[in-house]
């Protein structure tokens, strides 16, 4: 998600990335490319592979991830830089005080109906449970989410809401536009943000709103996902782009937006 410090990441070299690149990606496995690749550049993509949480299967012939790999893939082929995720599995997450400013921009209302389409520590959930009495529907990719949300489901409960947890790449989800709020902290790595906030708009009924954090690269680049995406901000009834500090998140110093929306009637 974001440019990790060194204490938790390295750089990954050309040879790496390219290798990387040809690979075969899925939400749970990394193929390499077909052809045996010499055994001191096998070890160093083995590297990258390892800190992200893969293990060789020999039956599949691929690197299996108990959770989606992707986000690390996108960092190292992209960045050079590969992060440590067995040591660094909280920095992704939302920051109490960004997380109730992520909710305080939505404007809740008790009986709301809200999604949480990257659920991960749940801090979104909790800032939003301790505004109003919601009803959440919360997805993440990581089959560990279910453990992780089930010590933030009392505070749902105890508001008056409900919280209902999927364990589902969200980007496989059919849209369907039941509900009056989306709050995310999306993947950023290979323009994932801009993919996921897209979809999630679907997910809106008229006049609902949405508040993400983004990577700002998206605001100039020039690639068609991003164009398309200023292009679709401009369909919504309003829509608002505000800088998050850098160092706001964890063991990084890399700048971030709060994309704020509402969708028209």
């Amino acid at each position: 998600m974001q440019a990790m410090s060194a204490r938790v990441s390295f750089k990954v070299s050309d040879e790496v990335r390219e290798v990387l690149a040809r690979s075969t990606i899925t939400p749970t496995s990394v193929k390499l490319p077909d052809g045996q690749l010499e055994r001191k550049l096998y070890e160093s993509v083995n590297k990258v592979l390892a800190a992200a949480g893969g293990k060789w299967d020999r039956k599949s012939g691929t690197h299996k991830f108990a959770s989606d790999p992707r986000e690390a893939m996108g960092l190292a082929v992209e960045k050079g830089e590969a992060v440590n995720t067995r040591t660094l599995l909280q920095s992704f997450y939302t920051p109490p005080p960004l997380a109730g400013r992520v909710v305080k921009s939505v404007k809740l209302k008790h009986g709301m109906r809200v999604l949480e389409p990257s659920a991960g520590g749940g801090a979104l959930i909790v800032a939003a449970a301790g505004v109003a009495a919601v009803d959440i529907d919360a997805y993440d990719i990581d089959p560990l989410v279910i453990a992780r949300l089930d010590a933030v489901r009392p505070a749902v409960v105890d508001a008056g809401g409900t919280l209902l947890v999927k364990v589902q790449d969200f980007l496989t989800v059919k849209p369907d536009p039941i509900y009056d709020a989306v709050i995310m902290n999306p993947p950023f790595a290979g323009g994932q943000d801009v993919a996921h906030v897209t979809h999630a708009i679907g997910f809106l009924e008229p006049g609902g709103a949405l508040a993400a954090i983004m990577w700002p690269g998206w605001r100039t680049a020039q690639t068609k996902a991003a164009v398309a995406f200023r292009a679709l901000l401009e369909t919504m009834a309003e829509h608002k782009v505000e800088d998050i500090p850098a160092g706001t998140f964890e063991h990084t110093d890399v700048a971030t937006v709060l994309l704020t929306l509402r969708k028209g009637s």
